[in-house]
């Protein structure tokens, strides 16, 4: 579960500036630049956890990996969401306008996503820890997005 000392804005406030340190990209450079996407990752993460957590869906922030499609040497921290029989992972990579689901007990690295659905970036390229939760909230949980 996601720490309760921080909110999940105070996560992504943390996450989005990392990000900005990382230039706003996942292709990496050096070791400060796969330092400050982990960091992002990481908060993006906690962030999606608390909301889900605050919704009553269980969220678990699990080790980074990395993910088929993307730059070699990156990796992302993972959501594992466990709502009734159905538990799917996630991984968390800034600015990623789509939910990629894998099964709850895929190991090690992730290849193709089970499912693939569409989130709606804000204007500045930035995805919301909200809209990603509202969006697992829709596939994982039932609920309606608003």
């Amino acid at each position: 579960m996601a720490s309760s000392t921080r909110t999940a804005q105070q996560w992504e406030a943390g996450a989005r500036e990392f990000w900005d340190k990382a230039g706003r990209t996942c292709e990496v450079t050096d070791s400060a630049h796969k330092a400050n996407l982990i960091v992002a990752s990481n908060g993006l993460a906690e962030a999606v956890a608390a909301l889900l957590a605050q919704a009553g869906v269980a969220a678990e922030v699990l080790n980074a990996r990395h993910v088929a499609g993307m730059p070699d040497g990156t990796r992302y921290l993972t959501v594992r969401v466990t709502h009734g029989a159905t538990s799917v992972l996630l991984p968390l990579i800034p600015e990623d306008p789509a939910v990629r689901l894998y099964p709850g007990d895929t190991e090690g690295d992730l290849g193709q996503p089970d499912q693939v659905h569409p989130v709606t970036p804000g204007p500045d390229r930035w995805v919301s820890a909200d809209a990603i939760a509202k969006q697992l909230l829709t596939k994982v949980a039932g609920e309606e997005s608003s």
